[in-house]
């Protein structure tokens, strides 16, 4: 496990508190952050290897990915999928306070010498992650 907390002015950060590997007993889960971003803020473009949601709870942001840029606000989730670049700005009248987390759907337990421990799991989650890419 790692971690940082506090504020981090060098980097755009009022506060930031940022876990990695947070449960080693729950492998899926890779990374967890809670970011409260001064207005010059840059989140350079970069990639996780692993699948990241994030949810905007105050202020506003233009989060980049593939050559295109969405606006986000208060109650929004961009979702990056695994090797997707992308990176972000906040609204300098209005920056933005963020969670993400990483996941890692490849470490689920979905299954064990028991049988299946969801029902139909793996294709229940090709299709929820279908559906979010059709959403954005």
């Amino acid at each position: 496990m790692w971690r940082r907390q506090g504020p981090e002015p060098e980097q755009g950060y009022r506060y930031i508190h940022a876990v990695g590997e947070p449960f080693p007993e729950f492998p899926a889960l890779t990374h967890v952050n809670e970011a409260i971003c001064a207005p010059d803020h840059v989140l350079s473009p970069h990639q996780h290897e692993v699948m990241e949601v994030c949810y905007f709870v105050v202020g506003r942001a233009e989060w980049t990915s593939g050559g295109a840029s969405v606006q986000l606000g208060p109650g929004d989730f961009f979702i990056s999928e695994p090797g997707e670049i992308h990176g972000g700005r906040p609204d300098p009248a209005e920056p933005n306070h963020n969670f993400a987390i990483g996941f890692d759907p490849r470490q689920l337990p979905l299954g064990s010498a028991r049988g299946s421990l969801l029902p139909a799991p793996s294709r229940d989650l090709v299709d929820a992650i279908g559906e979010s890419t059709a959403l954005q």
